[in-house]
C-alpha cells in the first residue's frame, strides 16, 4: 500500500474533469449544469491509501520489454554486420554487386575446381560477355547455386528467396533449350541439367523428387547427344559424372543401367585411362548394379551361380582397393575411446577430397556385393538340404561379414574430416580441430584439393565451369548405404544420423535431412519386422522402386 497524502474530496467526475467541485450533499451543482449524473463521493479514508502493485508491475514489464527491444535491435545490428562481413569474404566481393555477380563469384570459389575455357583471342571467349563469358543457361543456373548456398550456410532468408528465383529462370531457360535440337546436345545444356540436380540437393530438405527428375532429364541428354559428346574434354567428364550419379538411382529402383550407356561406354572407353582406380570403379559400378538387377528381377536365380558371380567381381573391386592404397593413401589416427565426433577409436586424414571419395566410392560398391555374397551364403544354409556345405564356405561367410565391417568402418572413419572434426594434414593432428569461427565452412573445404586448372584449351567451345562430382557431396550417399546395410548396429546408424544432422545445419545441405528421413524410415521398418530377407538388399525403404513420386510421399 502507498500513501497518497490528502486527497480531493470532490466527485470523481469533477476530479477526471480536473476542475474544483462545490461538493453540495446529494450531488454536486457541476455535474447538474452539465446534465451529468453525479457519481457521488469517496470516503476520504479509502483514498488515503492505494494499492499500486498492478501499476508498478505493469510499468516495470513495459520497461523491461523495451529493453530486451532495445538489446534485440543492437544485436540485430551487430549480427548484420557480421553477416555482411561473412558473405563478402565468402563470395569475394561486395555485397552492392549484383546477385548475378555474388552468386557466380560463390559458386566458382566453391563449388568448382576449375575451368575448361577456349583461348582468350578466339571468338568462342568473347560471346557471353554479358554473363561473365558463360552461356546464359549456365550463368543463371551457377547464380542460382550460389545463392542458395550463401542462403542456406548463412541462414539468409532473402538469398534463399532469389535463389529459388534464378532456379526458376534457369529451369525455364533449360526447358527452352531442350526444345531446340541443337541447343539440347550441347555441353551447356547437360551442365545446366546437372547444376539444378546439385541445387535441389542443396535447398530442397523434403523429397528427391527433383533431384531425381533432373538426373533422368541428364541421362536422357546422354542418349541423344550421341557419341559426338565424346568430342570435347567437359563433354566425357559430364558423360561419366552424369552415369555415376545414375547408377546410384538405378541401384535404388533395382534396375539395370539403360542400354544406351552400355552403347556408349564402348566409345567413352577410348578416351579412358584404365590405370586409373577412378575408371576402374566406374566399370566396377556399373557391373555391381546390373548384377544386383538381375538378382531383383529374378534372372539369375541358382544361389551357386549367383555367389560365384559376385565374387568375381569382389576380386575386381579388391584390385581397385590396392591401386588406391598406393595412389591415394590415408592416414589412420587412433584417439581414445568415446571420442567426441568419431566413431570408434579411429578416424581417417586423405590427403584430397577426390581421395575420400573414390576411397569412399569402392567402399559402398563392396558393401553392395558382400550384402550379396552373405545374404546368399545365409540362405543357402538355411535350405533343406543346404545349398552350402564344407568349411570354404563358412569361411567365405567369415570373411564376407568381416569385410561388410571394415567397409562400413572406413566411411565412418572418413567423416570427421567433412566435419572440420580432424585437421587437413597429418602432420597437424588435433582433436578437436580450432577454426575460425568466422570463416566459411563446407563439406568439402576440410581437404588439400589440387585444383584441375583452367588452361586454355583448343577443343573448348565454351566457357564451362568444373564442378565437383556429385557437388561434392557424394559421400552423403555412401555414409547413407553405411547406416541402410544390413549389418549396421543402432549405434552406427545413430552416429550416421548425428552426421547428417550436422551437414544440414553446418553446411546448408538440405538433402542430408532426406536421406536421414530414408534411414529413420527404414530402420522402424526393420525393427517392426517389415523388410524381408533378400539375397540383394533394398537399401531405399520404398517398395520395388526409387521414383520421385514415391520420394514425394514419404
Amino acid at each position: 500500500m502507498v500513501y497518497r497524502g490528502k486527497p480531493s474530496t470532490g466527485c470523481k467526475k469533477c476530479r477526471q474533469r480536473k476542475i474544483k467541485c462545490d461538493e453540495r450533499p446529494g450531488g454536486c451543482l457541476k455535474c447538474s449544469d452539465r446534465g451529468y449524473n453525479c457519481p457521488g463521493y469517496d470516503d476520504p479514508l479509502d483514498r488515503l491509501f492505494q494499492n499500486e502493485s498492478a501499476r508498478v508491475e505493469s510499468k516495470a514489464k513495459k520497461a523491461n520489454e523495451k529493453a530486451i527491444e532495445l538489446r534485440s535491435e543492437r544485436e540485430f545490428k551487430i549480427q548484420s554486420r557480421k553477416a555482411i562481413i561473412k558473405i563478402q569474404d565468402a563470395i569475394g566481393s561486395p555485397l552492392l554487386c549484383p546477385l548475378i555477380d555474388q552468386g557466380i563469384a560463390f559458386f566458382m570459389m566453391n563449388y568448382t575446381i576449375g575451368l575448361d575455357q577456349p583461348p582468350l583471342q578466339s571468338v568462342s571467349y568473347n560471346r557471353h560477355l554479358a554473363s561473365h563469358g558463360f552461356h546464359p543457361v549456365i550463368a543463371n543456373a551457377m547464380t542460382a547455386l550460389g545463392l542458395s548456398g550463401i542462403g542456406n550456410i548463412y541462414n539468409d532468408f532473402n538469398y534463399q528467396r532469389e535463389a529459388s528465383r534464378w532456379y526458376l529462370k534457369a529451369l525455364k531457360m533449360t526447358n527452352d533449350a531442350l526444345a531446340s535440337p541443337t541447343e539440347a546436345k550441347s555441353d551447356n545444356t547437360l551442365l545446366a541439367t546437372m547444376l539444378l540436380s546439385n541445387f535441389e540437393a542443396t535447398s530442397n530438405g523434403t523429397s528427391l523428387a527433383g533431384f531425381l527428375n533432373h538426373i533422368n532429364g541428364s541421362s536422357t541428354l546422354l542418349c541423344l547427344r550421341g557419341k559426338q559428346q565424346f568430342a570435347t574434354p567437359a563433354g566425357r567428364r559430364m558423360y561419366m559424372q552424369t552415369v555415376g550419379v545414375l547408377t546410384m538411382m538405378q541401384m535404388g529402383r533395382g534396375d539395370p543401367l539403360p542400354d544406351y550407356v552400355h552403347r556408349l561406354n564402348q566409345e567413352s572407353a577410348k578416351y579412358e585411362d584404365m590405370n586409373d582406380p577412378g575408371d576402374q570403379f566406374y566399370h566396377l559400378q556399373i557391373e555391381t548394379i546390373d548384377f544386383r538387377a538381375q538378382i531383383i528381377h529374378e534372372e539369375i536365380t541358382d544361389l551357386y551361380a549367383i555367389l560365384e558371380k559376385a565374387l568375381a567381381i569382389d576380386v575386381k573391386g579388391q584390385r581397385i582397393l590396392d591401386a588406391l592404397r598406393e595412389a591415394w593413401c590415408y592416414e589412420s589416427v587412433r584417439v581414445e575411446p568415446n571420442t567426441p565426433s568419431v566413431f570408434g577409436d579411429t578416424y581417417h586424414i586423405y590427403p584430397s577430397l577426390d581421395a575420400a571419395q573414390k576411397w569412399n566410392w569402392v567402399r559402398y560398391n563392396l558393401i553392395y556385393i558382400h550384402d550379396v555374397i552373405r545374404n546368399t551364403l545365409l540362405m543357402g544354409f538355411s535350405s533343406r538340404p543346404p545349398v552350402f556345405t564344407g568349411e570354404r564356405f563358412a569361411r567365405l561367410l567369415q570373411e564376407s561379414t568381416e569385410m561388410l565391417y571394415d567397409m562400413q568402418y572406413g566411411i565412418l572413419a572418413s567423416i570427421p574430416q567433412h566435419l572440420y572434426d580432424t585437421p587437413k594434414s597429418f602432420s597437424e593432428i588435433t582433436l578437436p580441430t580450432v577454426t575460425s569461427p568466422d570463416k566459411p565452412r563446407y563439406f568439402w573445404s576440410n581437404f588439400n584439393e589440387t585444383p584441375a586448372g583452367d588452361k586454355p584449351n583448343m577443343e573448348v567451345q565454351d566457357r564451362l565451369p568444373i564442378v565437383r562430382i556429385s557437388g561434392g557431396y557424394s559421400s552423403m550417399w555412401a555414409l547413407y548405404i553405411a547406416g541402410a546395410t544390413p549389418i549396421a548396429s543402432p549405434e552406427s546408424q545413430e552416429y550416421i544420423l548425428t552426421s547428417f544432422k550436422r551437414i544440414k545445419a553446418e553446411f546448408g545441405i538440405n538433402q542430408a535431412q532426406v536421406l536421414a528421413g530414408m534411414l529413420r524410415l527404414r530402420m522402424q521398418l526393420d525393427a517392426s519386422g517389415l523388410i524381408p530377407m533378400a539375397i540383394a538388399p533394398r537399401y531405399i525403404p520404398f517398395g520395388q522402386h526409387l521414383d520421385p513420386e514415391e520420394v514425394e510421399s514419404t
